[in-house]
């Protein structure tokens, strides 16, 4: 039997990301409007890696570099996807013992990444209507995809700093960028992974990004119409591993 539907939006507006907290075990410190701690998943980057900003409703791992909602930080300790991290959140919001609640066991081996999607069609003619040669959406795994819940939309993939493919953001029409319903965009930042010393720009959307590269400057998005306190603390991260400089 499937599992229930879970409206996300409607389950974060029902909880607190200070509220996971205790039942997550998070060894955090209260400073200023944030909490700080070591990473129990990662378990690297310090005894300061993790910072949960509450009136923001979101998390940040500086070891990870991973950032996101309260369904995010859940999947992120727990080491599960965002579904199974919203299905457990539902299940202690339901209990009339949150504390009862039973964690899910952690996997013995890491999360897997995506996996690239076979069928995207990097010459169709819609990718090239797009300014994008075949060339170059072959070398950013663009293409257009003919089936799937995108299907009709050239398709972008998103992959962290470490080139983990975490969805796929879709060009079309009406909305001219679609994203999956279970990925939250403020946890990434488009072309992350692409990031080198030198001078990097932020650019609009992917489209953009690419255009920036193609003229030889590097570039990033973010995949938000703002951008959050969080998504600026990442973006510091980048900046200061890659030792790259921003340009207007």
């Amino acid at each position: 039997m499937s599992a229930a539907f879970i409206d996300f939006q409607e389950l974060k507006s029902r909880l607190s990301i200070a509220d996971l907290l205790a039942p997550l075990e998070l060894k955090l410190v209260r400073k200023g409007e944030q909490f700080r701690g070591p990473c129990p998943a990662c378990k690297s980057g310090g005894d300061r890696a993790l910072v949960v900003t509450p009136a923001k409703g979101a998390f940040y791992c500086f070891g990870a570099k991973q950032g996101g909602d309260l369904i995010g930080l859940a999947a992120h300790v727990l080491a599960v996807d965002m579904k199974a991290a919203a299905n457990w959140i539902a299940a202690r919001l339901a209990s009339p013992a949150p504390q009862a609640a039973v964690m899910p066991k952690r996997p013995e081996e890491p999360v897997k990444s995506l996996q690239p999607l076979a069928y995207l069609d990097p010459a169709h003619e819609a990718v090239a209507a797009a300014g994008i040669d075949a060339e170059t959406a072959g070398e950013w795994g663009i293409g257009y995809a003919p089936k799937g819940t995108m299907r009709g939309r050239v398709l972008f993939p998103i992959r962290d700093r470490a080139g983990t493919l975490q969805a796929y953001c879709g060009l079309g029409e009406n909305p001219r960028w679609r994203l999956p319903s279970n990925f939250d965009p403020a946890a990434a930042i488009f072309a992350a992974g692409k990031i080198a010393e030198g001078e990097l720009r932020i650019a609009t959307d992917p489209l953009d990004v690419l255009s920036a590269f193609a003229n030889g400057v590097q570039a990033l998005c973010f995949l938000t119409e703002t951008v959050s306190s969080l998504q600026l603390e990442m973006l510091a991260s980048l900046l200061d591993e890659t030792k790259a400089e921003l340009i207007f």
